[in-house]
């Protein structure tokens, strides 16, 4: 549940595995707005293999606008998030000129080849990504 969530983030939880756990887009959206309220935000976030689509490339993007996150590490792969969606991610990625380290791992997702010109400039605006 929501609330539960939110008390074991805002409670200092460093990293929060949830591969396989048929999650989809609405329980993406769910935990996202849970640690945009959280005081201590996570560090280590996988979801791979969790159904995600549309519209998650930019729930995730969404994370880091807020300027409150403190993620250096995001599994999105094995999931179903459009190109549209991960450029979408990644144009947010590269406004922001994240510096610090950050990994991101969008394996077998449904991008398709025409991300690579977003996910180039994303990472030559962000030197840890």
């Amino acid at each position: 549940s929501c609330p539960a969530l939110a008390t074991v983030i805002s409670g200092g939880l460093q990293a929060l595995l949830l591969d396989g756990n048929r999650l989809q887009s609405h329980g993406f959206e769910a935990l996202c707005k849970v640690m945009m309220v959280s005081k201590r935000a996570l560090r280590w976030l996988s979801l791979a293999d969790n159904e995600l689509g549309h519209p998650c490339g930019s729930l995730a993007a969404d994370l880091f606008v807020q300027g409150q996150s403190s993620l250096k590490e995001l599994s999105l792969a094995v999931n179903s998030i459009s190109s549209g969606e991960i450029a979408c991610f990644l144009r947010t990625l590269a406004k922001l000129s994240v510096s610090e380290d950050l990994y991101i791992d969008l394996a077998q997702t449904a991008a398709q080849p025409q991300a690579l010109p977003t996910a180039a400039k994303a990472i030559a605006r962000c030197p840890g990504l």
